[in-house]
């Protein structure tokens, strides 16, 4: 029978379906997407769409038990209820839920679920944990990555803090075990740790003073409302972290039993502080902490910061290359800089594309403030075109943008709307593909801004067409990651109006309209409206949240509540529009000191980020009186008190730039981009395209602004440029063309800056897949492909022409040659140097070893003139999609028994695992190969089957034995024979 997990994708939801599916457990997983973890089976389904609740039961109708976790929303049993009263219906027997230590049954909420399962007579646990410790790297990283500290309203409270892990495996013996307990379980760690001692431990750990601030009641709620939470829920929480101030959670540790359903001997926090009077208390070294503390404070360090900490130590080297650990760093760099998601296949990207896209927007940051010069043009990489189905002909109603991640890009020309995909920034130049269009459809629209949707799986775009005094608004929907990805209109509506249309902004479900004086709200989903008249025709910019609105007037900033919606937008949409003004809640004056000019325009950021994490900033420009430089004084609005009327303007650093040659209108600044603490302005003048990055705090360290240009190209009509993939696109005589600014890592950029190349395009990759396409040996691509094996001296570098002698030597010594092929072992010719190259060309990772030997000499370069010991290579079994490689190794009768081999190996299989995504390897030894086999075992390789009598050597049948490895075999053989890396 199956187990339904609702919320897969979560903390222990999907902790919980990895043990099922080890257990072989059928095992179904939800999202709201319905896009769940790589190697499972998942179906959408959302707790605000009951349409989806039957979703489960389709796509898998053997479901008799579900794991359950309620939505963080107020009322939740209402909610739920119709959930639970469906599945028993469809023969689910057993739930397991998730609560928590303080709620008892009955309480609101959680409680009320707890009662509700009792009261109906089915096989139930009910799970209450308490505080997790993974809280620090999610809801808490935040604060303690920008601010260095940990708010909270838990003063001197202890909490015997528990690991996600053992929750699941509370869980997974819930759902097991027979007959159903039908009770409920603490699940708590076993010892007591205050916040304080928290933050103390990580100080010692991250090099500086992380501090636990305690905050009252009040306070704490606040913080809960600005992260999103409603304000009942927020006070609910609040008042739970109170209740550990008054010792809740230590008095919950001793109430618990250790009971054969959990395992909460809390690995996690296994290492408590000990006493003071210990002298073990100073003693405490960071690699002595568990794994997962490793990993929760590893989450909560910067990129540049774990690759670091990787050159530490072995420990830390190993530990800083787990993959999941930077799908998350990647996941953690979209939601800081609001990148759309799904640019990146993360089930699919190998760990050093990971890294490569988690590093882009420091690589970038760090490119930018190399360049002192506004003159000089960015060298950049790989131009392609795009031609095909684009007309250039009239360059005025053709515009073009690039969905943050760089990988997609919308254009619009005259009839069409298309949708391009580009591929994500890779670290291998073999791997950046060609644009591909992707869905192209018919309209009559005349400009477009472009969205994600609420859960981020898809790009919605807002489709506007002029038809004065109506205007035609139409939301298209496109899931770019799917196959065959078209776009879908899910709401049209057409408005009329007396003034003309100044902005639109588009924040969650709801699209904003400022007609003059006129508000207008749209509810797309709901077909919701609202209307007022703000009694001023003339206002400079908009900006907004999902329950604030915020007019840039000429002195000031208004503030508006979003009002109660009324259904049936279509009719009140064509209403005489409101003659009565309506007071804004609330004006805020800029800082003391600063005066608005008398005439400026408004930038920002572009309306993609309305609504996500972005603070709210904006920019005045204003001309010098001689004409000569363009102002930009910008700002950020602070509503995060608004309850208490307390909002302000923060001045944040301005900046100035030569208007001749630069800046040439105010209308070819492009709306501003984001990318880690700095905020990008591109534009487009007679000179070229160029971008400025400035800092986006008044607080963070600040290495100064840079403008930079980009392209010295003049014929550009529209421009988009995505900074966190350092990537342009602009529109040229010819076609769209897109750069990239950020270079594969097998490409030296150092190389073809000598030859003063604008552009590289590179055939050709290094060792890392495809060495042996490497034929024309630049030294500064084999240099940077060079690995040293610290135990031996023993160098792995790409294979190169002058090899080709040393490799038919190699297999022209009988004692190799009779055991490397499964053909006949005979004396191989000049005419087989052709095979060696191409069996070098089609390898996924070919390495010549060398070594220099310490031979005493006169001539000391000729002392240490490397010497060729083998070759060891790994070659795609069948498509690359399926990540299963075979190897082989051959290494000179004279360095055999010294240990090369074994240590060659070790790390062949290592890289191929962590570095290429290898899912399996395999490979063949031929009987009598003792030490083949030998070194194969030792390396963690399994005997996976024989083939008899297979191979004539010597006079007689040997067997072929068939060895092979998975990734999981190799971690855990890691782990146990202690393999360094």
């Amino acid at each position: 029978m199956t187990t339904l997990i609702i919320g897969g994708s979560g903390k222990t939801g999907h902790a919980l379906a990895r043990l099922l599916k080890e257990a072989d457990k059928p095992v179904l997983l939800t999202s709201r997407s319905g896009s769940v973890p790589e190697g499972f089976k998942g179906v959408a389904f959302d707790w605000t769409a009951a349409a989806t609740f039957d979703n489960p039961f389709k796509a898998d109708p053997a479901i008799d038990r579900v794991y359950l976790i309620a939505p963080r929303v107020v009322g939740m049993l209402a909610v739920v209820r119709p959930f639970i009263e469906l599945a028993k219906i469809k023969g689910v027997k057993r739930f397991v839920f998730l609560s928590a230590t303080q709620v008892k049954p009955g309480d609101p909420n959680l409680g009320q679920i707890h009662q509700y399962l009792i009261d109906i007579g089915v096989d139930y646990v009910v799970l209450r944990p308490t505080w997790f410790i993974q809280n620090f790297a999610t809801n808490l990283a935040y604060s303690i990555k920008e601010n260095n500290e940990i708010s909270s309203a838990t003063g001197e409270g202890k909490i015997p803090l528990v690991a996600v892990d053992d929750i699941a495996q509370a869980a997974f013996n819930a759902l097991t075990a027979e007959p159903a307990p039908n009770s409920d379980y603490f699940l708590v760690g076993p010892e007591l740790w205050s916040y304080d001692e928290v933050a103390q431990l990580m100080s010692s750990v991250l090099g500086r003073e992380i501090r636990h601030k305690k905050v009252g009641e009040e306070e704490r709620k606040q913080i809960f409302i600005r992260n999103g939470l409603a304000p009942d829920l927020a006070s609910r929480l609040a008042q739970m972290e109170v209740r550990v101030s008054q010792g809740s959670e230590a008095r919950s540790r001793d109430y618990y039993v250790s009971l054969s359903l959990s395992t909460c001997a809390v690995s996690a926090m296994a290492l408590a502080p000990p006493p003071l009077s210990s002298p073990d208390r100073m003693a405490c070294h960071f690699s002595n902490l568990p794994l997962d503390i490793h990993n929760t404070i590893l989450e909560l360090l910067s990129p540049s910061d774990v690759i670091s900490l990787r050159k530490t130590c072995r420990i830390m080297s190993e530990e800083t290359s787990q993959r999941f650990l930077w799908v998350k760093m990647v996941e953690r760099i979209c939601e800081e800089n609001t990148v759309y998601l799904p640019s990146f296949p993360l089930d699919e990207m190998s760990l050093l594309d990971l890294e490569y896209v988690a590093m882009a927007p420091k690589r970038w940051e760090m490119l930018a403030f190399e360049r002192r010069s506004m003159e000089d043009e960015l060298l950049a990489y790989s131009p392609r075109i795009i031609k095909q189905g684009i007309s250039v002909g009239d360059d005025d109603t053709m515009d073009i943008y690039l969905v943050p991640g760089g990988r997609f890009l919308v254009i619009l020309q005259p009839g069409y709307l298309s949708l391009w995909d580009l591929g994500h920034v890779s670290a291998l130049a073999a791997d950046r593909s060609k644009p591909k269009e992707i869905s192209r459809m018919k309209t009559g629209c005349t400009s477009y801004t472009v969205h994600a949707s609420a859960d981020g799986s898809a790009l919605r775009i807002l489709a506007v067409t002029y038809d004065i005094p109506r205007t035609r608004y139409e939301v298209l929907e496109i899931f770019p990651w799917k196959p065959f990805p078209k776009f879908t209109p899910i709401a049209t509506l057409s408005v009329w109006s007396q003034y003309s249309l100044n902005f639109t902004s588009v924040c969650g479900d709801r699209l904003t309209l400022v007609y003059g004086p006129i508000i207008k709200i749209w509810d797309f989903k709901a077909d919701a409206w609202a209307s007022w008249n703000t009694a001023q025709e003339l206002h400079r910019q908009i900006l907004m949240t999902t329950d604030t609105i915020i007019l840039i007037d000429e002195d000031d900033l208004s503030v508006w509540d979003v009002p109660k919606l009324k259904s049936n937008a279509s009719a009140l949409s064509q209403d005489f529009e409101p003659d009565i003004p309506v007071k804004p809640r609330c004006t805020i004056r800029y800082p003391d000191g600063y005066s608005p000019p008398a005439a400026f325009t408004c930038k920002g950021l572009c309306d993609w980020y309305t609504g996500s994490p972005q603070p709210l900033w904006y920019d005045l420009l204003h001309t010098s009186d001689e004409g000569y430089l363009h102002h930009f004084d910008r700002f950020e609005a602070d509503i995060s008190d608004l309850q208490n009327l307390n909002a302000t303007i923060k001045r944040l650093p301005s900046f100035e730039l030569p208007q001749v040659g630069y800046v040439v209108a105010d209308s070819f600044i492009m709306p501003y981009r984001a990318c880690g603490q700095n905020i990008v302005v591109a534009w487009r003048s007679r000179q070229g395209v160029h971008c400025h990055i400035g800092s986006s705090s008044s607080t963070c360290p600040r290495r100064g602004d840079v403008t930079l240009r980009l392209t010295k190209s003049a014929e550009s009509s529209s421009i988009s440029f995505c900074p966190v993939s350092g990537r342009l696109a602009y529109i040229k005589a010819t076609g769209i063309e897109v750069i990239d600014y950020l270079w594969p890592n097998d490409v030296s950029r150092s190389a073809v800056r000598s030859t003063k190349c604008k552009y590289h395009t590179s055939t050709k990759s290094s060792f890392f897949r495809h060495s042996g396409r490497d034929w024309l040996g630049t030294s500064g691509i084999i240099q940077d492909s060079m690995f040293n094996l610290p135990k031996s001296g023993i160098k792995l570098r790409a294979i190169r022409p002058s090899d080709l002698d040393d490799i038919l030597a190699l297999h022209n010594d009988l004692d190799v040659a009779l055991y490397a092929t499964s053909g006949f072992a005979t004396p191989q010719g000049e005419t087989r140097r052709e095979s060696y190259k191409n069996n070098a060309d089609k390898a996924e990772m070919f390495c010549v070893a060398e070594i220099s030997p310490e031979i005493p000499g006169d001539d000391e370069k000729e002392a240490k003139t490397p010497e060729f010991v083998g070759i060891a290579a790994l070659w795609a079994r069948s498509e690359r999609g399926q990540r299963h490689s075979s190897y082989a190794i051959n290494l000179r009768k004279k360095f055999w028994g010294r240990g090369y081999g074994t240590e060659i190996t070790r790390f062949m299989v290592d890289y191929a695992f962590r570095n290429l995504n290898m899912h399996r390897i395999s490979l063949e030894v031929i009987e009598g190969n003792d030490k083949a086999l030998s070194i194969y075992k030792k390396c963690g390789f399994v005997l996976e089957g024989v083939a008899r009598k297979a191979n004539w050597i010597d006079g007689g049948w040997r067997d072929v034995n068939m060895m092979g490895m998975l990734v999981d075999d190799w971690l855990e053989f890691k782990q146990g024979s202690n393999v360094a890396d």
